[in-house]
């Protein structure tokens, strides 16, 4: 469970993740070696996995965004996983329940990068049973989870 002050502290970075420390003690009455003790407590526990950039996809050209449902054959699931997380078009990857095992998120280009994708590299490299593609037509909500 995540103290008070360490919630203030992750909305802050939420925020402004370039959010000097000297600010984030200000805002929450602290001492800048506080903070800073907290925010390296954060992260030895992996509450805070990364400082990261979000790109807008489409500004640096992936036009395409698709959701992949995969069932990959049961016996070589193991092995494929690691095939699936070294495809650079994939974004996430999830193991799901339902019809399929793996929900992957990839980025293309093009409707037909995509489609050559599917052809000479997913259906090629991979034990695949069963897959649906869905492309995504409008993005009604894109957020990261906010503490």
């Amino acid at each position: 469970m995540l103290s008070k002050v360490d919630k203030k502290i992750l909305e802050l970075l939420q925020q402004d993740a370039r959010i000097p420390i000297t600010k984030i003690a200000k805002e929450i009455n602290m001492s800048e070696n506080g903070v800073k003790y907290r925010l390296d407590k954060l992260e030895e526990k992996g509450v805070i996995k990364r400082f990261a950039v979000l790109i807008d996809p489409k500004k640096v050209g992936k036009q395409v965004m698709a959701i992949f449902n995969i069932e990959v054959e049961p016996k070589k699931m193991r092995s494929a996983i690691p095939k699936l997380k070294n495809i650079e078009h994939f974004i996430k990857i999830y193991n799901t329940t339902g019809s399929y095992s793996i929900t992957a998120i990839g980025l293309f280009d093009t409707n037909d990068g995509m489609t050559n994708f599917i052809n000479n590299k997913l259906l090629m490299d991979l034990p695949i049973q069963h897959y649906t593609v869905d492309i995504i037509t409008k993005n009604y909500k894109d957020s990261i989870f906010l503490i």
